[in-house]
């Protein structure tokens, strides 16, 4: 069966209990229930749908259901507003939706239920962001071990004769290095150090056209330095400086913005 219930739209007094359904950007999904944090009157935003359950429903129930996708897609489905933060759920819409209503004590089952797997779901999420952290961690101090000496020094104890690379050193000190390193200037290892070329919307042709060259960009290689060519756009041959911006076997991408 489906219950209905009491949305209260003109007065925006709220009380111990109620729902708060967000009209405004109905896709993100904020629900609230109103606790017993102060002993003043409270008074809530426009911008809130106030829903007040009756007797037969739950309102733990209620907004369980109101952040479910099911309800999401139907709130969603029936906006006013040109875009953006001026798209607005409406009431008088809501009033009319259906909720599934099960037996009072089977909705405090559902309850009790989800908010254990819920539970669990963000202790996982949590586990993951601490993982991921933890990653990023382990990953700056595996490079700056390599970088530092530290990775290979046991390697070098067994090759003791080794020659100090022959460039012209970099004056200041970043860091502490071994003796048989020396520090280099980008400038001087390298042959040429140059930015790409700026791909305006305007620039894009058909790969299909003679003079169309392939344009690589940042979001053609992913997390794992693996190479998607399956966004990649088209571009004519004399937009470019071929000296500048055409790959070479062996050329070193880097990134430099964000």
């Amino acid at each position: 069966g489906y219950l209905t219930v009491s949305v209260d739209l003109p007065e925006q007094r709220v009380n111990e209990g109620d729902v708060l359904l967000c009209k405004i950007n109905p896709h993100l999904n904020r629900v609230w229930i109103v606790g017993n944090f102060s002993s003043h009157e409270k008074i809530a935003s426009s911008e809130w749908i106030v829903i007040t359950p009756l007797e037969q429903v739950l309102n733990q129930y209620m907004r369980r259901y109101l952040q479910s996708n099911d309800f999401r897609n139907l709130l969603t489905s029936q906006v006013a507003g040109i875009g953006g933060s001026l798209v607005r759920a409406q009431p008088k819409n809501v009033r009319q939706y259906p909720v599934p209503g099960p037996p009072l004590a089977e909705q405090r089952r559902i309850v009790a239920t989800l908010d254990s797997l819920l539970g669990k779901l963000r202790a996982a999420r949590d586990l993951l962001d601490a993982a991921r952290d933890s990653f990023a961690l382990r990953r700056a101090a595996i490079l700056h071990k390599a970088f530092s000496g530290q990775l290979t020094a046991a390697w070098r104890k067994e090759h003791p004769d080794l020659a100090r690379p022959e460039f012209e050193e970099y004056q200041e000190q970043p860091y502490e290095i071994p003796e048989s390193w020396a520090w280099m200037k980008v400038d001087k290892i390298v042959n040429s150090t140059n930015s790409g070329f700026a791909c305006a919307k305007t620039h894009e042709i058909s790969e299909f056209e003679s003079d169309a060259y392939p344009h690589l960009r940042p979001n053609n290689i992913g997390f794992k330095e693996k190479l998607n060519l399956e966004k990649v756009v088209f571009i004519p041959k004399d937009k470019v400086e071929p000296t500048k911006s055409f790959l070479k076997k062996g050329s070193v991408l880097f990134n430099n913005t964000n």
